[in-house]
């Protein structure tokens, strides 16, 4: 009916030998959330400044769009004017109708007297960068928080999709994504994820700018539009490849007669990984992934993760940070089985069960140490929340030597 009134309406103020108006497309398709440009044309340039009245019905209610005036103006010696209905959060099958109401004097209805605009099943996707500067080491994972622009956080996509970036700065080109800058939104997820490797000859301490591509379909650029990288170089050891099969916590029977004088049930640690691995793997653009089989109670904190060089946090209380991502150090419980001091490597997990736990499961980021010593690899954990285990012992303030578990693997 609205439909009807809007056409009727408009054949009413037709007339032969006018100046015609009418849209310029019948039908406007945007993403949901979106906006969209109407315009209107007439037939011969304005002499004057003319005002076009516009009709907005439909079965979209008024609530669900934004249009900021019921008339468009087309200028003095032009053809065309148009109009922006934004905010759009109508649903597939709902539709806005917009009619030409009031002609000019002198000015008559063309045959597009209405135009339609509907939304497909894409809405527009707001991105933007979770921090503003950082430090990449070797490699980097970028986090991108994208909202959809009608379901908001509650975005949940059936498909992936691909952010493209825009890579600045002297030292862009050594930056390795495997292909062209971009982030990648896995399907369900709302948080995207930019990876590189970082090709060998840049300056130490150089600065990159890594941003969201502006113009791009369906994208929308939130509050933080791009992150300032500041560049250093982190080589993972090619050795690191492959898999490791878990051999002992160092020193085990100190470790449970630590936790045994404080009443703490021994039984509960994390100590028993007979046949645990894990398994390093590189793909082309460099990036290091981790994944762990299903074994022991290691299990119980990694995931299959991407593994990035990162600051040292939590290490022992006589470490020296010697580089980006290393300290020297020695776990208390290594020594005891003669080892010196040594530089140990900081990773980050990009993902890991921070509460270390098979009953509840707490998916973040997280810091482990991954280095070689005689005799295989040293795995050490450096950052978890608090455990099912050692709770007598447990502090806020991470206790590298107790809560760090560290184990010898050997391939």
């Amino acid at each position: 009916m609205a439909l009807l009134t809007l056409a009727l309406f408009s054949v009413a103020c037709s007339e032969d030998g006018k100046i015609t108006v009418e849209f310029e497309k019948t039908l406007y398709t945007v993403h949901g959330g979106g906006s969209v440009d109407i315009a209107v044309n007439v037939s011969e340039p304005a002499a004057s400044d003319i005002s076009i009245g516009l009709l907005f019905s439909g079965s979209a209610s008024a609530d669900k769009y934004a249009a900021g005036f019921d008339t468009v103006t087309i200028p003095a010696g032009e053809t065309t004017g148009t109009v922006t209905i934004s905010d759009i959060r109508i649903s597939q099958d709902e539709q806005i109708a917009v009619g030409i109401g009031r002609c000019p004097s002198g000015y008559a209805t063309g045959t597009k007297s209405v135009t339609i605009v509907t939304v497909d099943a894409e809405e527009l996707l707001i991105c933007s960068f979770a921090s503003t500067s950082d430090n990449a080491i070797g490699s980097y994972r970028a986090r991108i928080d994208v909202s959809g622009a009608v379901s908001g956080k509650n975005l949940s996509l059936n498909e992936d999709v691909v952010i493209p970036l825009t890579a600045s700065g002297a030292a862009a080109s050594y930056l390795n994504f495997g292909g062209e800058p971009h982030a990648l939104l896995k399907a369900g997820d709302n948080v995207a994820i930019a990876e590189f490797s970082l090709n060998p000859g840049f300056e130490e301490g150089a600065e990159v700018m890594l941003s969201i591509k502006e113009g791009e379909d369906r994208i929308l650029i939130g509050n933080n539009d791009a992150i300032t990288l500041k560049l250093y170089g982190a080589e993972i050891p090619e050795a690191l490849l492959g898999t490791w099969t878990f051999d002992h916590v160092f020193d085990i029977e100190e470790i449970e007669e630590f936790f045994g004088e404080l009443e703490d049930d021994i039984t509960l640690l994390p100590t028993h990984n007979e046949g645990f691995t894990l398994t390093f793997e590189k793909d082309d653009a460099g990036i290091i992934t981790v994944t762990p089989n299903d074994k022991g109670d290691f299990a119980k904190f990694f995931r299959t993760a991407s593994v990035t060089p990162t600051e040292p946090i939590n290490y022992s209380s006589e470490g020296i940070v010697t580089g980006m991502n290393t300290v020297s150090e020695i776990n208390m419980f290594m020594a005891m089985e003669d080892y010196d001091v040594h530089t140990c490597s900081y990773y980050m997990l990009s993902e890991a069960n921070r509460a270390f736990s098979s009953e509840d499961e707490t998916l973040g980021e997280a810091v482990v140490i991954f280095t070689l010593v005689e005799g295989g690899l040293q795995v050490e954990f450096r950052d978890y929340d608090t455990p099912p285990f050692g709770e007598m012992w447990w502090d806020p303030e991470f206790d590298a030597d107790m809560f760090g578990f560290a184990s010898l693997f050997v391939k």
